[in-house]
């Protein structure tokens, strides 16, 4: 995939079917014959890959999302669908696909980490590759990640390009900044993007080893914001990672994120004190930590703390945008501090000017 356009091409014929509330029976139907009766050779197989989808209320587009996993060109799969108690029939459109390479686990709601861990609980591929219920692959994604654990057997983790992309245009193609269009490889370092406010691993393009993460959880259960770069990071600080800049997922933003729902935190992301922990120790569960990757690792932190102390100041709460950059975190990046401070009292002097202006005019009445 060369282009922003031919991948817009390919998202648009796969939106109508799935997106639209009002969807028929007739279209149901239609699913259920374009999918696979597919079946592995024997019970004793073990795929390659689990597909991982955590799912919670994502009537409206998961049949879109299976679709895309269904027509991988690599077929070598199963898919784990963990529905985290989802009441809006879910469920039943995932069970309408006859593949008895799916299955479907439900739980109460514990929230999307928690769906997750089950999923790699669940699994019986050597490696995980992660998609969101709203979100889909390309088809030939599963492919080249199998092309890249081919190529890299060492690595730990696997991903590719996406395309973030809200209703019909593509707003952003995401991949290595540092490399050309057509590079594939070993990220010399994973954190390098990071400071750089570029998100090269997101949860919908991204395949790990499974051995790596057993006996543990992988993501920290009870968080809803940054679980996912928790994990990454926790994966990346350990072992090597692989990478294509091809573009072979689709990130949906038309879909409503948690992170959009759940409003503006108050406090630093859960991979905030885990990036402070690797920095004053200089490692992370006995491994040493390079020079360089520490130097990432304090960039990323300063970078996350400003982000999150813009939101802040977006909406109003300006004691706590100033608190999160006060400490001595925020300072590795002082080109950007000054210019978060900056935005923050302006909005508070135009809040203020705002509150006085609205004052005087109610008592002139």
């Amino acid at each position: 995939m060369e282009s922003g356009q031919s991948i817009l091409s390919l998202a648009r014929g796969r939106k109508s079917e799935w997106t639209d509330t009002g969807r028929t029976e007739e279209k149901l139907r239609k699913s259920k014959e374009c999918a696979t009766d597919f079946e592995l050779p024997s019970e004793t197989t073990i795929p390659l890959f689990s597909v991982a989808v955590p799912l919670y209320n994502k009537a409206q587009y998961v049949g879109r999302t299976i679709e895309s996993i269904l027509g991988q060109s690599y077929q070598g799969f199963e898919v784990v669908v963990v529905d985290d108690g989802s009441v809006d029939g879910s469920a039943e459109i995932v069970r309408e696909f006859r593949d008895s390479r799916i299955r479907v686990i439900q739980q109460a709601n514990q929230g999307v980490a928690a769906a997750r861990n089950r999923a790699i609980e669940e699994a019986k591929g050597e490696f995980v590759a992660f998609v969101d219920a709203d979100d889909e692959w390309l088809p030939s994604f599963l492919a080249e990640i199998a092309g890249l654990i081919d190529q890299y057997p060492d690595c730990g983790m696997y991903g590719t390009g996406y395309a973030l992309r809200r209703d019909d245009s593509v707003d952003e193609i995401v991949r290595n900044r540092f490399k050309s269009e057509k590079w594939k490889g070993i990220v010399a370092n994973y954190f390098h993007n990071l400071e750089k406010r570029n998100i090269i691993v997101c949860s919908s393009a991204v395949a790990i080893r499974r051995s790596t993460v057993l006996g543990k959880a992988l993501f920290p259960v009870g968080e809803s914001l940054g679980e996912d770069q928790y994990a990454w990071a926790t994966i990346a600080l350990k072992h090597q990672v692989a990478y294509t800049q091809e573009v072979l997922a689709i990130y949906h933003r038309d879909a409503i994120s948690s992170f959009e729902s759940l409003g503006v935190p108050k406090s630093p992301v859960c991979f905030v004190p885990l990036l402070r922990k690797v920095i004053e120790t200089g490692e992370f569960e006995g491994k040493a930590i390079s020079t360089d990757v520490r130097r990432s690792l304090e960039r990323y932190l300063a970078e996350s703390l400003i982000q999150l102390s813009a939101r802040n100041a977006r909406v109003g709460d300006f004691a706590t945008a100033l608190g999160l950059v006060r400490g001595r975190d925020a300072r590795r990046k002082p080109f950007r501090l000054l210019l978060v401070i900056g935005f923050i009292l302006t909005k508070y002097v135009r809040s203020t000017l705002k509150f006085c202006y609205l004052k005087t005019s109610s008592r002139s009445r």
